[in-house]
């Protein structure tokens, strides 16, 4: 059985900590990702296309509105997909770096321009 990627999974102490706790291992979450960033090699961020879609490499981050039902349901869509990368582990190939937070806002930060969502994105066009 593969070991648990997602720290949310592990053993909380009791309730009225949950919010503390999920709020230092989203922190600690942006940390890992900023020092993974720094240390990685300068080909990492050496993108050939124009075509976000055949970049070896992903920066974005979305805000949407919907109800809490709706986030946690693709939630689990989204972790399966994880799951499917995770899994993917190969001897042979070279190691890459996901990670991922989620969580309600009480304000949006990014602006909508009229009917279009803007996206903080490596792959707007």
């Amino acid at each position: 059985m593969a070991k648990s990627y997602f720290p949310s999974e592990q053993l909380m102490p009791h309730a009225a900590e949950v919010g503390d706790y999920f709020r230092g291992t989203v922190l600690n979450v942006l940390q890992r990702a900023r020092l993974r960033t720094l240390a990685a090699p300068d080909e990492a961020f050496k993108l050939k296309s124009s075509d976000p879609t055949k970049r070896p490499a992903i920066a974005m981050q979305v805000e949407t509105r919907l109800r809490k039902g709706q986030f946690i349901e693709w939630i689990a869509k989204y972790r399966k997909l994880v799951d499917e990368f995770y899994e993917m582990d190969g001897e042979d190939g070279k190691p890459y770096y996901l990670t991922t937070i989620g969580f309600q806002l009480d304000e949006p930060f990014f602006e909508e321009v009229g009917d279009q969502k803007k996206r903080d994105s490596d792959e707007q066009s």
